[in-house]
């Protein structure tokens, strides 16, 4: 038996619901749905006043328990007489390293750029990557390695800076 005469079978020989289910049917439809009750008073006092009553309960003891209110002022640290402490909130220049760092990234940067490539996000610490296109790489290699170390990987060229 193929697959449509099959459905057509199926759909020639529909079950038919006994009266006596018909009938019980018809009587739980024609009955009204069950009113919902509606909060009352009574309700909200019974379960709100003693929530109430427990947040004014936890609220005094925060008070009382704790200084001030349970709230921490924003203080400085006293100074302490075993180790120095710097009382001065002037910014402070960058250290020579790191500016040498930002001005070979920027270069690293532009070099690879008129090269077509892009600098690729995260590597170690000191080690810049950047996406060059492949017919480029020679040449990326040739200026980045005055820079500093360079590596080939496919079309990803890093850049290794050594510290001074």
């Amino acid at each position: 038996m193929s697959q449509p005469d099959l459905a057509a079978r199926l759909r020639a020989a529909r079950p038919v619901a006994p009266a006596t289910l018909r009938e019980r049917v018809r009587t739980i439809a024609a009955q009204p749905a069950p009113s919902r009750r509606r909060p009352t008073w009574r309700l909200a006092a019974v379960v709100g006043l003693p929530a109430t009553v427990a947040a004014a309960v936890a609220a005094a003891v925060l008070v009382l328990v704790v200084p001030g209110g349970g709230r921490k002022a924003a203080q400085a640290p006293p100074p302490s007489a075993v180790r120095a402490t710097d009382q001065q909130s002037a910014p402070k220049a960058p250290a020579p390293y790191a500016t040498a760092v930002t001005q070979v990234r920027a270069r690293a940067t532009r070099i690879v750029a008129a090269l077509g490539g892009r600098p690729l996000a995260g590597g170690p610490p000191g080690v810049l990557r950047f996406h060059v296109p492949l017919s480029r790489v020679a040449e990326a290699v040739r200026k980045l390695s005055a820079l500093g170390t360079v590596t080939v990987d496919r079309a990803t060229v890093e850049l290794r800076l050594s510290r001074p």
